[in-house]
């Protein structure tokens, strides 16, 4: 199982001990038959279903805002406006707006899930081995279920971390994970375009 963790991006740079400590301490295995719902849409997501739109004190973020906080590094492309939500304000402002859907992170061991928007199930994303979901409720960022319920495609081995457990890794490789977790965003981008044209919405006055 160490090696599982080695593979996903999230647990990069993450302390030895911490890793032994997910693996044979924290962590524990789930196995989810085929077309199973295993993760909600956050309630205020983004992309809701029309209402489910957060209040107008998040409502603050222009294209300006999102340009000025560009991914500056080689993995990202400025041309889709890779956003970086990193600033403090925006932390304190979405802080106490998550509704908790899921109760834990998972990483897919083995299988395929779809993230299916509910209004009309359309898959958005795919997410296969060696990705992860279910970061965004305890870290208050960005994450695939922003986009749509989550469903296994077939059998699905999953890496469970409650966010019990997850609370009881030591601060520093807590605060490693969040930033992996970040590295997700070119991804989740091209997501908010691709959602927005599908829902509404303009993607440069996303509004959280």
């Amino acid at each position: 199982m160490i090696n599982v963790l080695m593979k996903c991006h999230l647990f990069k740079s993450i302390t030895e001990q911490t890793l032994y400590q997910i693996v044979y301490d924290l962590a524990k295995p789930k196995t989810i038959g085929g077309g199973q719902l295993v993760h909600r849409m956050l309630k205020r997501s983004i992309f809701g279903e029309g209402e489910k739109k957060l209040s107008e004190y998040t409502r603050s973020y222009t294209k300006k805002t999102i340009e000025h906080n560009l991914i500056s590094n080689n993995d990202c492309n400025k041309d889709l406006a890779d956003v970086y939500f990193t600033s403090k304000v925006f932390h304190q402002r979405i802080g106490d707006a998550y509704i908790n859907e899921s109760e834990g992170l998972y990483i897919v061991i083995s299988g395929k899930c779809e993230i299916k928007h509910p209004k009309d199930s359309y898959v958005v994303g795919i997410i296969q081995a060696n990705d992860f979901f279910g970061e965004s409720d305890f870290f208050k960022e960005m994450g695939y279920n922003y986009f749509g319920n989550i469903y296994t495609v077939k059998e699905c081995k999953f890496l469970y971390l409650s966010h019990e457990n997850l609370e009881r890794i030591v601060e520093y490789d807590k605060k490693v994970l969040r930033v992996n977790a970040k590295k997700n965003m070119p991804r989740l981008t091209k997501m908010i375009f691709q959602c927005a044209e599908l829902y509404g919405g303009n993607p440069y006055e996303i509004k959280y």
